[in-house]
């Protein structure tokens, strides 16, 4: 395990005291009045505030932190302003310079963070289509979610669109699941065009993504003809042997409904397999 540096650790604690001292001078009326009502004390008047009316602005600081030397520091500060709305749409630009952070790690905190902002559609394809092609699949992934949450606008651009396909080819199975769903869940009929993408996924190598597929495929009977599914017949007979229980379930749940039915030999096929 790599201890934070002496210099990270000040930092830390440099940004916590802002926030606390934020905190107590933002919303002191609430977290003193039961002190001011039992004690029937008059609550702090306006002419007394006036001092304090300058505290020690924890959003600022955290902003300087961004360009901190020690990534630990970066990622703090990054974490330290994602819950608060209003400093998250101050230091927009600051932290959307994060996403071409060295570290891994506070460019995915730096996703998040700007995924918790209501963003233009152009702008938040700015931020999150680039990141699909990142080295590590961990940002990969953190940026497929932000483009799952978008509105359907998004995607009929062509940029998001096309790297969102891309994904399925992803060498990490958990972006290439989550990218399948983001893909079911906004532009279905290009996976019910693309057989071979689709063939592709019912026979990867990692369980949860046939399931996935084939979940998908069951999904794809809304807007794909009946052609584009027969295709893959074989391949979800071959399914019900699938070493994975999972995987079996989902080839029968498939299997069980049009546009099989009447199909020479599936039904047979279905009812000799016990899942």
């Amino acid at each position: 395990m790599v201890w934070p540096s002496f210099e990270a650790i000040v930092g830390m604690l440099a940004l916590a005291l802002g926030v606390t001292t934020f905190t107590v001078w933002r919303y002191h009326r609430v977290i003193f009045k039961p002190f001011f009502a039992k004690r029937r004390l008059r609550p702090i008047t306006t002419s007394t505030v006036a001092l304090t009316q300058s505290p020690l602005d924890f959003v600022e600081i955290a902003i300087a932190k961004l360009s901190d030397a020690d990534a630990q520091v970066r990622v703090a500060a990054l974490q330290t302003l994602t819950p608060v709305p209003d400093a998250l749409a101050r230091a927009k630009a600051a932290i959307a310079a994060r996403l071409h952070d060295e570290a891994w790690f506070v460019r995915e905190a730096a996703l998040e963070a700007l995924g918790r902002l209501t963003l233009p559609t152009p702008q938040a394809l700015d931020y999150f289509v680039p990141a699909l092609d990142d080295s590590e699949d961990k940002v990969r992934a953190t940026a497929l979610k932000r483009l799952a949450a978008l509105d359907s606008e998004a995607f009929s651009d062509p940029r998001c669109t096309a790297a969102l396909h891309a994904r399925l080819r992803d060498d990490a199975w958990a972006v290439r699941q989550l990218a399948l769903s983001a893909v079911m869940k906004h532009t279905p009929g290009h996976l019910a065009a693309d057989g071979e993408t689709l063939s592709r996924l019912l026979c990867d190598e990692v369980v949860h993504v046939r399931v996935a597929a084939t979940e998908a495929l069951l999904a794809l009977r809304e807007c794909a003809n009946d052609a584009s599914l027969l295709q893959h017949l074989e391949r979800l007979q071959a399914m019900l042997s699938d070493e994975a229980a999972e995987v079996r379930f989902a080839a029968d749940a498939v299997l069980r409904v049009a546009p099989w039915d009447g199909v020479d030999g599936v039904v047979p096929v279905v009812e000799s397999h016990h899942v």
